[in-house]
């Protein structure tokens, strides 16, 4: 079963490095005024996630406001990067 998103919630658009530097006004402006998401490639693996900042800020707010999802999120990051963060 898919879980339905929110309307201002889109499936992320994959994007290489060498895309988004060649869009990048384009793809910031799409991230700020439409809320999309972006899925940095580079080599195959995803490096990064552009969100609108207003995602950003609701998260900042949920995580201390319910320990079991900082707690959640914080063991998904040990896993992610047992080693820490280079």
């Amino acid at each position: 079963m898919a879980i339905a998103l929110h309307p201002l919630i889109k499936p992320p658009v994959q994007l290489t490095v060498t895309q988004l530097r060649q869009q990048l006004g384009d793809v910031l402006e799409r991230v700020h005024f439409d809320f999309a998401q972006f899925q940095i490639v580079h080599k195959g693996k995803t490096k990064a996630r552009l969100v609108n900042e207003l995602c950003i800020q609701a998260l900042d707010r949920l995580v201390p406001a319910d320990p079991a999802l900082a707690k959640t999120l914080e063991l998904q990051r040990d896993q992610d990067f047992p080693y820490g963060i280079v």
